[in-house]
């Protein structure tokens, strides 16, 4: 059973064939099932037959799962001017999931080749110098559903004028 969907009556998977529907009762012993909680639980019934006057129970082990990835959203394209790039502009991504509040997310690096980055730290120092960088990201939640792969294009809008650094005066030697 999916998580949050209701449980189906599992008294009507209980067929007696060699009884009329009035010669017995079927009743759920335990009605604590809950699908708002992921695993394992026993649903237990009990029939009582009222023509030999004899109770039987009946146990059977229901498994609740979580077979929804994460999934995420944010922008495809983020462009930041250079005097802006500040370290709490990236990741912001909205990362959610049907059950998990905090699913694993995991960021990598691209520079504008596509060539992998160790670490955030330097990405970032490459985009001080570069004007193209790739943030991957994905999510797993603890059912182990991982997300599609999420890719955001980096732009650094070059707003600097050149500095030009020149000789006053070129000497020619002649010898």
């Amino acid at each position: 059973i999916r998580v949050f969907e209701e449980f189906p009556s599992f008294l009507d998977d209980i067929k007696i064939i060699n009884r009329n529907n009035n010669d017995y009762s079927i009743r759920l012993i335990d009605e604590s099932l809950d699908s708002n909680v992921i695993g394992n639980q026993i649903v237990s019934v009990y029939i009582y037959d009222f023509t030999n006057e004899q109770t039987i129970y009946l146990s059977k082990t229901v498994e609740v799962v979580d077979d929804s990835p994460p999934v995420i959203k944010g922008d495809n394209i983020l462009m930041i001017n250079d005097f802006d790039l500040k370290e709490d502009l990236f990741h912001h991504f909205d990362i959610l999931d049907n059950y998990d509040e905090n699913p694993q997310v995991i960021y990598k690096y691209y520079d504008q080749n596509k060539n992998a980055l160790n670490d955030f730290n330097e990405f970032y120092e490459y985009l001080k110098y570069h004007l193209i960088g790739y943030i991957e990201v994905r999510a797993i939640d603890s059912s182990h559903n991982e997300s599609e792969i999420f890719v955001q294009e980096v732009k650094i809008n070059d707003t600097h004028t050149p500095v030009l650094e020149y000789e006053e005066s070129i000497n020619i030697l002649d010898t």
